[in-house]
């Protein structure tokens, strides 16, 4: 699924990961962030246009006045402007920045590793330093302008999400980091074959809007869905689920896990009212496993069509796309 997802594996950077043997989990995934970090820094830092505000006895970019007199600065021959540059400080180099940082004080990591980590925090001198209280706000902001698809923001996201630097207990920390990595690889997966599949639509992964009257609703939940292909007439939103246990036991009777149930319908739901099409279908679409059942059903609900189908994905590329071309069809 990786190589799949990621076409820069084939880079020549990537190549020798193939032929070189891994301790455990924390050694593959700190090769690979930090041979895609090192790919990153000999082909440069992205840069985008940011906005900032400063005084200054140089007039450029939008003046604001009423701000320069309020606040005093033309008693100094100055002005209040607001302007932008193109800038490293960007929130994609914040975050790979912040994740060098702990590889480099996390013991999970071999020692080279975490030396080669500390060499390259050293290149990141003109991006801004960041910790975890501002890591919702740089994720959310990176999904919003699509750049979550790099394999530096993915890895970066596992490497946090999964705790890896929050917790001393290994066990814990190991089955927390193959689930995350298994989780958010099924998820990319999905996402680059439709995109490839339906390229004639609008295959992303989007946030839903809620439908409602408020403008200003802190407290709601945010719905991010992991695929929305909107087609002509009909939009389908596909949630991904990569668990060991795909269905919950109560009082010994197999049932889906209520909270994904309720998750695809609140979407479908919205999306039907705030969305491009009313016709909208939901499909949780778990990866199949050797433990637990497999998962296939299919449901109407307020005029919605809803399904819940396993994916085996221990198959032939042929067959493993023959699988998903049966799951959605426009």
């Amino acid at each position: 699924m990786l190589a799949f997802v990621y076409d820069k594996l084939n880079y020549s950077g990537f190549q020798k990961l193939g032929t070189e043997d891994f301790e455990d989990g924390y050694d593959l995934l700190g090769k690979l962030f930090l041979h895609a970090c090192k790919l990153q820094l000999i082909r440069g830092f992205p840069h985008d246009y940011r906005g900032y505000t400063e005084k200054t006895a140089y007039p450029h970019g939008q003046i604001q006045m009423t701000d320069s007199i309020t606040q005093g600065a033309l008693i100094n021959h100055q002005v209040i402007v607001q302007d932008d540059s193109f800038s490293a400080n960007i929130p994609q180099n914040q975050l790979v920045k912040m994740v060098l940082s702990r590889i480099a004080q996390s013991k999970s990591f071999p020692h080279d590793q975490r030396l080669l980590a500390k060499k390259m925090w050293r290149n990141f001198w003109p991006v801004k330093n960041i910790n975890s209280n501002d890591y919702p706000s740089v994720k959310r902001y990176l999904h919003r302008m699509g750049e979550d698809g790099s394999l530096l923001v993915l890895l970066s996201e596992i490497l946090i999400e999964g705790k890896i630097f929050a917790t001393n207990n290994e066990n814990y920390k190991m089955a927390n980091f193959e689930d995350q990595l298994m989780s958010r690889l099924y998820e990319k997966f999905l996402l680059k074959y439709y995109q490839q599949r339906f390229s004639n639509y609008e295959v992303k992964s989007a946030y839903i809007k809620w439908d409602k009257l408020e403008k200003e609703t802190p407290h709601l939940p945010t719905m991010h869905s992991d695929v929305r292909i909107c087609g002509q007439n009909k939009t389908v939103i596909l949630d991904a689920k990569y668990y060991q246990h795909s269905l919950q036991r109560n009082f010994d009777v197999e049932k889906f896990p209520s909270d994904n149930m309720y998750q695809i319908i609140t979407y479908v739901l919205n999306e039907s009212r705030t969305g491009c099409n009313s016709n909208v279908e939901g499909i949780i679409l778990y990866a199949k496993s050797s433990i637990g059942g497999h998962p296939d059903g299919e449901i109407h609900i307020l005029g919605h069509r809803f399904r819940v189908k396993t994916l085996d994905l221990n198959v032939n590329w042929q067959q493993l796309t023959e699988q998903l071309d049966r799951l959605i069809v426009f």
